[in-house]
Formats: C-alpha cells, structure tokens, sequence
C-alpha cells in the first residue's frame, strides 16, 4: 500500500527512494498520512527479539511530530493523539526520584545527551535500538581507558564485523546522574572516516549520520543502561529521565 514519490532522501552518504503512506498505525495508534523511505534488504538484516528482521524503521522526525514518550524499562511507547494535551513528566518523574536531562537534536537526526568520562565532558548519541553502550575506541585511548578482549562482535554498516573490547567505566556520568562502575563495549563506531561519520547503532545495522567537526562524540548510549536506569525518553518536551 505504499504509493511512491518521485523524490529521494539522502541519510549518511545513501540515497533511498521516498514513498507515502496513507495511514500508518503502530498499535492501536493511528498516525496518519507519513512519508517513508524505500531500504533496500540490507539495510534492516538485524533481527529483533522472537527472529526474524523488522519491517521497518519509526524514524525521529515521525516520533517528534507524534510527541512520543517511551518508556525503556517497560518496552511500550506512547503517542500524543490529543493536540491540546499536557503531558506534566517533570513533576511527576521528580515525585518518582527521577532526574530530568535535556536532549539534543542534532541537524542529522539524531539524538545527543551530555556526558562526563574521565574528567572530560563529551556526548552520546541514545539509541534505543543499539542493544549494548558503546565508547569508540579512538576515545577510549584518547582517555586511558584500559581494554580487554571479548567475545561480542559488532556488524557495520558495510556488513564487515569488527571485534568489540571491554573496559572497565567507574566514573561515567550522564548528564548530572552517576552510572555505576561496570564494563562498557569498546568498538571502531567511527569507522575510517572519523571526522566525518559517525555510527547511531551497535549490534545492528542503522542509519550513520554526518558529525560535526570538533563535536565530541564519545560514543552511543544504548539500550542497556537505559534499561538500568529506567530511562523514560519524552521527544515532545526533548528529555531524557533517568533514575
């Protein structure tokens, strides 16, 4: 059911074909007329959980327009339906212990949040569907951090897998709340051209967008410290609420 356009989206050097949906449900959700981008096998390979490959991708710009608050503990997303509602997150995430971060959408479109590794102040790209967090290992050697071999391997974007290491974090902050000491993924995300790309996933294949020049990327924030603090991300007030 999908009606193609007779225009193109560029995403992180790929141009994909664009097509329009009439009415796109998620759920019980109706959300109305949404352009789409036409991917190519490829570019959805990874499976999700109970197999096979997902269908498709809910982009940012579709979450923003619909207001989206997803909760990563619980694995639900909710939609805005009603244009006059008011969401009041900040009072009651604070009654709940809650800690209110201000998200940045960058030009790309992706989402940042400021971090602290080493003293040094930096940023993460949140990517719920990147299933572990992840430093980049230029970073990672640029802060001292000490590494180990691992098991885990992470698959980019070209479909060449890359070994993935370990460290040992005690003092990762994100934003003004302390994560507790634990072993992050060490990983190329940047791939060869580091000043001009950078990965939004790991452990599957997604979109890699262009980063800025001098932006101090440290890596991607992913689904299991998310999951850890109990993250709720709120894309209509652009926070994030970690416990």
């Amino acid at each position: 059911g999908v009606r193609a356009l007779k225009r193109t989206v560029n995403r992180g050097g790929r141009t994909f074909p664009l097509g329009t949906l009439d009415n796109l449900k998620a759920g019980g959700a109706a959300l109305g007329p949404v352009e789409v981008a036409l991917l190519p096998p490829d570019a959805l390979g990874g499976t999700v959980r109970g197999g096979g490959a997902a269908d498709g991708v809910l982009g940012l710009d579709l979450l923003r327009a619909k207001k989206a608050v997803i909760n990563c503990r619980t694995r639900q997303i909710f939609f805005q339906t009603e244009a006059n509602a008011r969401l009041r997150f900040e009072e009651t995430t604070r009654a709940l212990g809650f800690t209110a971060l201000s998200l940045e959408e960058r030009r790309a479109g992706d989402l940042l949040i400021g971090c602290m590794l080493r003293g040094r102040r930096g940023k993460l790209v949140v990517d719920t569907g990147a299933f572990l967090t992840g430093i980049d290992d230029d970073v990672a050697r640029r802060l001292g951090l000490t590494t180990k071999p691992s098991k885990l391997t992470t698959r980019r974007v070209d479909g060449r897998v890359r070994a993935v290491e370990l460290a040992q974090v005690d003092d990762l902050r994100i934003g003004s709340v302390a994560m507790a000491p634990q072993a992050i993924v060490v990983t190329d995300l940047f791939g060869p051209k580091k000043p001009l790309r950078t990965y939004t996933g790991l452990g599957r294949v997604e979109f890699y967008a262009p980063r800025t020049p001098g932006e101090q990327v440290f890596g991607v924030l992913g689904n299991d410290l998310l999951d850890q603090r109990r993250a709720i991300i709120d894309l209509g007030a652009m926070r994030l609420f970690l416990k």
